[in-house]
């Protein structure tokens, strides 16, 4: 009787919590806050559930800095998913960002070869390749951000540099697996396409 009463106290409880953030005002993203770690990358925190998500980092444009492990843990809690929202539903995705000197006219999410008619200077795509290193507990990815950064020259064409991620991923990691430095979904071996990787051909 006593364990039926427990169970009956335990669902009225999790059916409850979830109604009274919403009559609070409360989202999943108000849960979370916005830090930046010591090595620079942008963390959404939930202070309820102890999970983190993984939001930018801006990278200083040293070629002998192309390569990051990512945080598997923050607070000692898991760091579960790239990119996220927090506060009042601020999207914070998951990418690096150039400095100024690599963008002065801003960015942009549309492929250039699709668009050729805004550059009637020409242009040409640079990529900048980072090589990315992931844990074990990487179980989502929430939002991203795929993008060229626009920098004009002086005869009116652009460089358009676009960061690409070449990713490895640790055998631990029971979401995603590594191959060909692209990342797949190990339940269908799908390759996860928010993702911007080199262009190999």
């Amino acid at each position: 009787m006593r364990q039926i009463l427990r169970r009956s106290l335990l669902l009225t409880i999790l059916l409850t919590v979830p109604v009274m953030l919403s009559a609070c005002g409360l989202s999943e993203s108000s849960l979370f806050y916005s830090e930046t770690t010591s090595d620079g990358w942008d963390i959404g925190y939930n202070k309820l559930s102890g999970n983190s998500f993984l939001g930018s980092y801006t990278w200083d444009g040293n070629y002998e800095n192309m390569t990051f492990t990512l945080p598997d843990t923050y607070k000692n809690s898991p760091v579960t998913q790239l990119g996220g929202y927090y506060g009042s539903g601020v999207p914070t995705p998951f990418c690096v960002y150039l400095p100024s000197e690599y963008g002065h006219e801003g960015t942009t999410e549309d492929n250039p070869t699709d668009t050729p008619s805004r550059y009637p200077q020409g242009y040409t795509i640079t990529e900048l390749k980072f090589h990315l290193m992931i844990g074990q507990n990487l179980s989502n990815i929430k939002l991203t951000f795929m993008y060229y950064s626009l920098c004009k020259q002086a005869d009116g064409s652009y460089i358009l540099y676009h960061p690409v991620y070449d990713i490895a991923c640790s055998g631990e990691n029971r979401t995603f697996y590594s191959k060909d430095g692209r990342l797949y979904y190990k339940a269908n071996d799908q390759l996860v396409d928010t993702i911007a990787y080199p262009n190999n051909d």
